[in-house]
């Protein structure tokens, strides 16, 4: 349509046929394209979890923002308006309850979908009183996610879900890190999962350091929330192994068990060595 109006109003008599290779890229770039359904807000802190949000939602035909804690998404909501947020409920600065509670007390209605790990019924309580409507449990895939926007985004969407299923365990037999799954998860696209599991390299390396530090201070909640950090990019990136041995520091972390912390973040460090020898070979493809 473009081209047709250029043409209008330049005079131009060019030859339609000579841009035939033209109309057969547009024809490739409709057919790969989807339509535009909507804004979606993802609150997020960790990088693997937006990229995947991003691939998964803009396949989808959604415009995605992202928002890296609590305070972002709020004043996001300020300036624009969505059909769905999604908020995780651990972040820095400020949490998912209280940016929900700050985004109903600004009368804003919009879904919000709680993103959590640990979707066990007394979560699920704190998060309704908060003003959430529903949940997507960690790790996450794309058949996980589209039902949920159905249900607000479409005709389902009437009533938060009832029930909420604990999160499967991880079996024992986990691999260190399953590179067809992460491609199949991150909707095929290789390029994205390199540039992700890269980043994730680099981050888990800092936070070991974190680890190591909170561990001399006795900090029970920053070794818990580092390896909240490192679980849950884990289980989204495939990588089982170091997903599973992060979740076992988280809840020692939680529970106060400082004696078993050292242990956990050895197991931890080991894990990672082995994920970022195998993804070596990966990155140099």
């Amino acid at each position: 349509e473009v081209f047709d109006a250029f043409l209008k109003v330049s005079g131009s008599d060019m030859d339609l046929e000579a841009v035939e290779e033209l109309e057969e890229i547009e024809e490739e770039v409709s057919a790969a394209a989807s339509p535009v359904k909507g804004r979606v807000l993802v609150a997020e802190d960790h990088q693997v979890n937006q990229m995947l949000f991003k691939t998964i939602l803009e396949h989808e035909g959604y415009t995605v923002e992202v928002a890296s804690n609590g305070k972002e998404a709020l004043e996001a909501v300020k300036q624009d308006s969505y059909q769905v947020i999604f908020m995780d409920v651990q972040m820095p600065e400020m949490n998912g309850y209280e940016a929900s509670t700050a985004i109903r007390n600004l009368g804003i209605k919009t879904p919000i979908i709680a993103v959590t790990a640990s979707a066990i019924k007394g979560e699920r309580e704190k998060c309704f009183e908060v003003g959430m409507n529903d949940f997507l449990t960690k790790p996450f895939k794309k058949q996980d996610i589209l039902p949920v926007l159905d249900r607000w985004t479409g005709e389902k969407g009437e009533a938060p879900v009832d029930e909420i299923a604990e999160l499967e365990s991880i079996p024992e037999d986990m691999v260190v890190f399953d590179y067809d799954e992460a491609v199949n998860t991150f909707m095929g696209n290789e390029g994205v999962v390199k540039k992700v599991l890269a980043s994730y390299l680099d981050k888990v390396e800092n936070q070991l350091v974190l680890l190591r530090q909170a561990l001399e201070k006795k900090d029970l909640e920053t070794l818990r929330m580092e390896a909240h950090s490192i679980k849950g990019s884990g289980y989204n990136l495939q990588a089982q192994e170091i997903g599973k041995k992060a979740e076992k520091l988280e809840h020692a972390a939680r529970d106060g068990d400082l004696e078993s912390c050292p242990e956990f973040i050895h197991e931890v460090d080991q894990a990672f060595q082995r994920l970022k020898k195998i993804a070596a070979g990966r990155l140099k493809d």
